[in-house]
């Protein structure tokens, strides 16, 4: 059973190490290790250059890109029966290859998602972003532990179907792993959550950063909403989803009301002033 691991990356030198030495570290090496970068400015293409005496890395430097583009860039170059994606801010659990393997081999026509587990987790932020993964399944989570969308920090796909249905590129602001999600399950492909594959993803830590990662999710959100006249995407804006980013603006105030920030009282209406 052959397995590509698809990673876009753009000035994450750092993080892209820790991706890539997850990998390296194993129990089944995967086939291919594709690896799209954004025309990174760092030292990415050093720490590329290091790893592939350790993997069978294929890389393709693509310019002023953005991330649908970059998946779709290496989808395409992929050449195994399983295509995985990955996140470059994430690593890995060792057996993470061979639990795909396997939960390949009993859903081999299905879409696997596989578990996000959120660090630092003696930070505040991650803490929150934690509780938002935890609400975010619960929003989306169908019956026999089925998904209605999918993340693409840690997710599986069936070579014939990502490749039949690749991500729309016009998607720049971000969304488009939920709008792939909810169109391959409005075509009956299940995606199937399965916590064995587990990714470890690195949050924010500062307030900053914080706040623009919610702005930019306001922003893919919207376009979700402009969107919407298809039907295939109105599931993302049901009651039960807007309940759970109440739950989440509720532990952002209860966490950081101590520390007396007004700011954060204006996070949870970034998702509806757009």
């Amino acid at each position: 059973m052959t397995i590509s691991v698809v990673i876009p990356t753009k000035n994450r030198a750092r993080l892209l190490k820790l991706c890539l030495m997850s990998l390296v570290n194993q129990t089944i090496i995967p086939d291919e290790v594709i690896i799209i970068d954004n025309n990174s400015t760092d030292k990415s293409s050093l720490v590329i250059n290091r790893f592939k005496k350790k993997l069978p890395i294929i890389y393709q430097v693509n310019i002023n890109n953005n991330l649908p583009s970059l998946y779709n860039a290496g989808i395409k170059l992929a050449n195994s029966k399983i295509i995985a994606c990955l996140d470059d801010d994430c690593w890995v659990e060792k057996n993470w290859v061979e639990n795909i393997i396997s939960a390949y081999q009993s859903h081999p026509n299905s879409v696997i998602q596989g578990k996000i587990i959120s660090y630092p987790q003696d930070n505040i932020y991650t803490k929150i972003m934690a509780q938002h993964y935890q609400n975010w399944l619960k929003t989306h989570l169908l019956a026999n532990q089925t998904l209605a969308v999918l993340d693409t920090k840690s997710v599986v796909f069936p070579s014939q179907i990502i490749k039949k249905n690749l991500f729309i590129e016009s998607f720049e602001k971000g969304s488009h792993d939920i709008e792939l999600g909810t169109r391959l399950s409005n075509k009956h492909i299940k995606i199937i959550l399965d916590k064995n594959i587990v990714a470890w993803h690195k949050e924010r830590t500062t307030l900053k950063g914080f706040i623009a990662q919610h702005w930019r999710i306001a922003q893919s959100e919207a376009v979700l909403k402009n969107d919407s006249k298809n039907s295939d995407i109105k599931i993302i804006f049901s009651k039960k989803n807007l309940l759970s980013l109440f739950d989440m603006a509720k532990l952002i105030i209860k966490e950081i009301s101590k520390f007396n920030i007004q700011m954060v009282i204006y996070i949870p209406f970034l998702y509806f002033m757009l």
